[in-house]
């Protein structure tokens, strides 16, 4: 899948079975690709996108927390406090540049 950035929130995904029907992932060109009607069409890095939201998960950050400078008792990886989990896989979705 691809992960999404507005600038001031981070935490958008759209999994691998929300992209459109025919959706790769091209590894040598490092981009997702979608095959429709004999065309590629391909999801380049910092093109406007579109998306619908289907499911926001909220995730209570609330106290215990670290103390400051107690760098062991901070976890490796965490997982965000409210993120997105988004599709493109339907008409008008996807990047702009497709529906121009």
């Amino acid at each position: 899948g691809i992960d999404i950035s507005m600038g001031f929130f981070d935490d958008i995904t759209i999994p691998a079975s929300e992209m459109p029907l025919g959706s790769e992932y091209n590894g040598s060109e490092g981009v997702w690709v979608w095959r429709y009607e004999g065309n590629e069409l391909y999801m380049d890095l910092e093109e406007p996108i579109r998306f619908r939201v289907l499911e926001t998960k909220f995730l209570d950050v609330s106290p215990p927390r670290p103390k400051i400078g107690d760098v062991d008792s901070v976890p490796a990886s965490h997982a965000p406090p409210f993120s997105l989990t988004c599709t493109i896989a339907q008409d008008g979705l996807g990047l702009i540049s497709w529906w121009e």
